[in-house]
């Protein structure tokens, strides 16, 4: 009980003063981006460039760029993008609330699902629902660069536990300022974390996450396209 009390604070807290507004780039608002913010949190700074490329900024600092998500997983489950690193946090545990900053991420979310939900997700629903909305994430995966872990390995969220996991991809010391191509299989990752075919994702975002080490990022993100 003790445990799922502190857990349950940790959603309370995590939860409070989240706001959404839209980005200062108007390049970025005419392309259906917002931007979620957190009370008491210095935000990101995200801009973009003609061709797509969107740059994420952090400096002791965490806000997530999301949009809607429009994608039938069934017939193009693969995600395909390029990311470099200019600057990156120092390596840092994804698997500790308040000690995983990364340079990178980027986030599929899915609806919530009673009808899929384990017994922990249909517990602390209404909790969530009551602190952040109807609309917030069911499940949520997360694809990092940061920390150093193994490419590929899953991490369970610290914040969601079994509701959501961080699949590491570059560690927080790669090379810096090269683009670096990535594919992924979402349905694929989706079964091998949760034991069940995806449903359809909903919202992609993504973030930079500094101000537990109080340090600076600076990240490029681009060329984001599903494929069959």
């Amino acid at each position: 009980m003790r445990v799922i009390i502190m857990v349950l604070l940790g959603l309370f807290l995590t939860a409070q003063g989240q706001a959404q507004e839209a980005p200062q780039d108007t390049l970025l608002k005419e392309r259906g981006w917002l931007e979620l913010l957190f009370d008491n949190k210095k935000p990101n700074v995200f801009a973009t460039q003609t061709d797509g490329a969107i740059m994420v900024g952090s400096d002791a600092s965490v806000s997530l760029l999301y949009k809607p998500l429009l994608v039938d997983l069934a017939q193009t489950p693969r995600l395909s993008w390029a990311w470099k690193v200019d600057r990156s946090v120092p390596p840092t545990d994804l698997s500790v609330k308040g000690k995983d900053d990364r340079s990178l991420a980027l986030y599929i979310s899915f609806p919530f699902d009673e009808a899929r939900a384990g017994f922990w997700e249909r517990f602390v629903r209404s909790i969530v629902v009551a602190l952040k909305g109807e609309d917030t994430p069911g499940r949520v995966i997360s694809y990092v660069w940061g920390g150093d872990y193994a490419a590929g390995e899953i991490i369970e969220s610290p914040y969601l536990k079994s509701a959501g996991a961080l699949i590491a991809l570059q560690k927080a010391n790669a090379p810096i300022s090269r683009w670096v191509s990535e594919q992924v299989n979402v349905a694929a990752d989706y079964e091998r974390i949760f034991g069940e075919p995806a449903n359809q994702p909903y919202q992609i975002a993504i973030s930079a996450d500094s101000d537990d080490t109080e340090s600076q990022s600076i990240g490029w993100i681009k060329d984001l396209e599903f494929k069959p």
